[in-house]
């Protein structure tokens, strides 16, 4: 027992020292490398996904892309027909009920025949006009117009936009190529590995010994006992 307790105490030797800061080295840079290509493919993503701006009705905007589709020279407006306005009816109804008053205060009702749509015209002319409720997404598509407009301005074209893709699908297999590369940390572990089992073997191989020798002690001195009572 005490030779155990004298074996866990025994300071490292310094292979397995320098073998843990290996191996400590080693993931050290594999955890770099990985963060750096992340930092990259962000920064990528970023340039040709763009940022979002606004979505109305299923259709996504970002810096770059309307509909994941170039946004450069796209432009939008929105138009409106109709109108709403109140009419006067006197219903038979109204006249059994209040007579003559009836004539006085007709029952008015609101005629909305209001339409309201969302022309989005692409760099080629083509037109996708989408309805909407004049009421409840005035606003809203007005605002998104306006954004659609504004965006189609400031993206960029087409070309460009083809060179950032091919940017960040390098940027996609830089961080898959950084995330593989743990051949240097695995060797590094390996030879850790190796020599703590050899550590260990050597620190059993030693107990027996121990014990051998302890053994071998008893047996010398039972005999010597025996020796001495003859």
């Amino acid at each position: 027992m005490g030779f155990l307790k004298l074996f866990k105490s025994d300071p490292e030797s310094p292979d397995i020292l320098q073998a843990r800061l290996t191996v400590a080295s080693a993931e050290g840079a594999h955890r770099h490398r990985v963060n750096e290509a992340k930092a990259k493919l962000k920064h990528s993503e970023t340039a040709y996904v763009g940022s979002k701006v606004d979505t109305f009705k299923g259709n996504k905007l970002t810096t770059t892309t309307l509909n994941v589709k170039p946004a450069h020279g796209v432009e939008a407006a929105v138009d409106t027909t109709g109108n709403s306005y109140s009419n006067a009816r006197l219903s038979v109804t109204r006249l059994a009920l209040l007579g003559p008053l009836a004539l006085a205060a007709p029952k008015r009702k609101t005629v909305d025949n209001r339409e309201l749509y969302l022309n989005i015209i692409d760099g080629r002319g083509a037109v996708n006009v989408i309805k909407c409720d004049p009421e409840k997404e005035g606003d809203a598509a007005r605002q998104f117009a306006a954004k659609v407009s504004t965006v189609g301005r400031q993206a960029v074209d087409a070309e460009a936009l083809r060179i950032l893709g091919l940017a960040f699908a390098q940027a996609k297999a830089d961080l898959n190529a950084a995330e593989s590369d743990i051949a240097e940390r695995e060797t590094a572990r390996a030879v850790l590995t190796t020599l703590l089992d050899q550590r260990k073997a050597d620190g059993v191989a030693a107990k027996d010994s121990a014990k051998l020798a302890k053994h071998t002690a008893k047996e010398k001195a039972k005999a010597a006992k025996a020796l001495t009572k003859g």
